[in-house]
Formats: structure tokens, C-alpha cells, sequence
């Protein structure tokens, strides 16, 4: 009987689902264009659970950390590629994760900015990149977001201060999932002051849940998830 009850015990311990554990391994990364083959420099990986960043060299090379046994979760931007995101999981030493990236098909969309008098941004071209490398354009062409949920330049031109969104869209600040340059923010007295309109590039306004994108639909202390998120771009 003791045996069988040994048998028994052991069977259960076998059966134990497995849990992530917290390690810390470095993985060598290539990344290359996907036509080409030919390596790709000043990628952004960005982990998207750690919010940690780096850039790729000239030989397309980062090295990026792991810290849980189920891997790290990174997404890959490069202007004029179509961003993705890649588990990286736990290789052997000296292993070299390979990824590509694949050229967008059309070039960049224009943008016409304009800065303030005082404080004027460096130009367009910076403008179309902070909006790219973030992905704005990528989301705004494949979202199941209604368009109204990307304020228009003509949109941005007509505010004086951001509280105006929800008169001009319909669609107000979403003050409890709140992002300026992928940084989440709390809303203060202060913040209309010195987050003008005249100092944005874009702004993303999800009102419902499956719209949000994954890495910034974040958890709330009652365990659910955001029900709204507000992403906010500038030059």
C-alpha cells in the first residue's frame, strides 16, 4: 500500500503544470531585411514587459536579456519596415536568434506640422519618424478602430488645449491608461499646461478594449483589463 501510494504522489509531481522562473540569459540577435538578406542597423528592440530598449549595430546585431524561462516578448521597429513583435525564448550559449524584417510595401505617408512660435519642432521629416517608429501609421491601417479614432491634423490645428478632443471627436482623454511617447502618464492639473496641441504629432483614442493594442492595454489592480487608452505622439 505504501508503494502504491508512493506511485501515486510521484504521478502528481510529474503531472504539475510548469511555472516560469526568473533567470537572466543574454541572446545574440541578428536582424536583416527580409528581401536582401543583408543586415539591418539602428533597429529599435524594445521588451515590452520591461519597457528596456536598444539599437541594432551596423551588423545588425543587439544582444537582448531574458529574465523569465518563458522568454522576452520584444517588438522591432525600423522606418521603411513593417514593425513586428518576436518571443525570444531561452536558447543555448552562443546560440544567434536570426529575425527579419520586411519592407513596407508604399513609402511614408505625409505629414504637414507646423511648430509654435518659441518652441518649433526641427521639421516634418522628424515628425513622419517619431510617428513611424512608433508604429502610428501601421495601426492606422490595419486597427479595427474606427478612423475617429485618430485625431487628423486638421483635428490638432483647430484645438487650443487637449481637454477639445472630446468636443471636436467625440472621443475624450482617457485619463486612467494614458501614454505620451510610449511613457504612461497620470493626468494632473499641470498636464494641459504643458502638453499643447501645438506639440503633437498624432494622438490614438481607443474606447474599447479589443481596439487597445496588446502592449499598451495594461492590467487594472482588480485584475481586468483597460476598457480605454490614449496614445499620445510629439514632435
Amino acid at each position: 500500500m505504501r508503494a502504491l501510494a508512493f506511485v501515486v504522489a510521484a504521478s502528481l509531481v510529474v503531472a504539475r503544470p510548469l511555472v516560469a522562473q526568473r533567470i537572466q540569459v543574454s541572446q545574440l540577435i541578428t536582424v536583416i531585411d527580409s528581401v536582401t538578406g543583408l543586415p539591418l542597423a539602428e533597429v529599435q528592440i524594445v521588451d515590452l514587459r520591461t519597457r528596456s530598449s536598444t539599437l541594432t549595430t551596423m551588423t545588425g546585431t543587439a544582444v537582448v536579456t531574458v529574465l523569465d524561462s518563458a522568454g522576452a516578448l520584444i517588438t522591432l521597429r525600423k522606418i521603411g519596415y513593417r514593425p513586428v513583435t518576436r518571443l525570444v525564448p531561452v536558447a543555448g550559449r552562443d546560440s544567434v536568434l536570426t529575425l527579419s524584417l520586411v519592407p513596407l510595401p508604399q513609402p511614408v505617408p505625409g505629414v504637414v506640422t507646423a511648430g509654435s512660435a518659441g518652441t518649433p519642432h526641427r521639421g516634418p521629416a522628424d515628425t513622419v519618424r517619431t510617428l513611424e517608429l512608433n508604429g502610428f501609421y501601421e495601426r492606422r491601417r490595419s486597427t479595427t478602430a474606427p478612423a475617429s479614432a485618430f485625431a487628423t491634423e486638421e483635428t490638432l490645428l483647430r484645438l487650443t488645449t487637449l481637454v477639445d478632443l472630446r468636443h471636436l471627436t467625440g472621443r475624450g482623454l482617457c485619463a486612467q491608461n494614458l501614454y505620451v511617447d510610449g511613457m504612461r502618464v497620470r493626468v494632473d492639473r499641470s498636464f494641459y499646461s504643458w502638453l499643447r496641441p501645438d506639440r503633437v504629432a498624432g494622438i490614438e483614442l481607443y474606447t474599447h478594449g479589443p481596439e487597445i493594442p496588446a502592449m499598451y492595454n495594461v492590467t487594472q489592480p482588480s485584475g481586468s483589463s483597460s476598457i480605454c487608452a490614449t496614445l499620445i505622439w510629439t514632435k
